[in-house]
């Protein structure tokens, strides 16, 4: 259950049996409202007050903001996750990742939900590892994989690392997101794997 590996990442482990799965979905449903109406009205009162609970209900299952914020997007994380397909062709695939990357990124639902636990991170840093472990670690993990697959192939020469590769793919996609989130489009996607094309393969 999301749940409880985020509170063990967090390092807290509730007890099960003091559990109320009603009241936990109305708090994590609560926590991802708020974030829509707006980053800054997101606050442990603001929570219990719109899920219909008292604030030591929140805090005897999760140990801060950040955590309930972390377990709300783990369990989102499926409808938003983002696969890197291998057709033989990386720059193709790579296309259409980051395309899809940014229209995920462009949706109203899912954009002020991102920016969030950016924002939180920054000063929240047991949620900053948390997410890297949960969500975010994972998946630029699956990207790797695609990329080293590219270099047993020959497909993928370029003498920079794969981190890097994905620093340079990923970057502007994170930069206009925080900055121009209204800019942000399937073609943007599209525009970085072109730019891309002869530092995957140089000639």
């Amino acid at each position: 259950m999301p749940t409880l590996l985020v509170r063990e990442l967090m390092g807290s482990t509730p007890n099960p049996r003091r559990r109320s799965e009603e009241s936990r979905h109305a708090i994590l449903s609560a926590c991802l409202t708020l974030i829509q109406e707006g980053r800054h009205r997101l606050t442990i009162e603001a929570i219990a007050k719109q899920a219909g609970v008292g604030k030591q209900t929140i805090y005897r299952w999760w140990p801060s903001l950040g955590a309930v914020l972390l377990d709300a997007v783990t369990e989102e994380r499926d409808r938003w996750a983002v696969s890197f397909e291998n057709t033989g062709d990386l720059v193709h695939d790579l296309s259409n990742l980051l395309s899809r990357v940014a229209e995920q990124m462009s949706r109203a639902d899912q954009t002020p939900i991102i920016r969030a636990v950016i924002a939180q991170s920054q000063v929240d840093e047991a949620l900053r590892r948390a997410f890297e472990d949960a969500v975010f670690g994972p998946m630029r993990a699956s990207y790797a994989q695609r990329l080293r697959i590219a270099r047993s192939t020959g497909e993928l020469s370029s003498p920079l690392t794969d981190d890097d590769l994905l620093d340079l793919a990923f970057g502007p996609l994170w930069f206009r997101l925080l900055t121009r989130p209204d800019a942000m489009s399937t073609d943007f996607g599209r525009a970085i794997a072109e730019s891309l094309r002869t530092t995957i393969s140089p000639a």
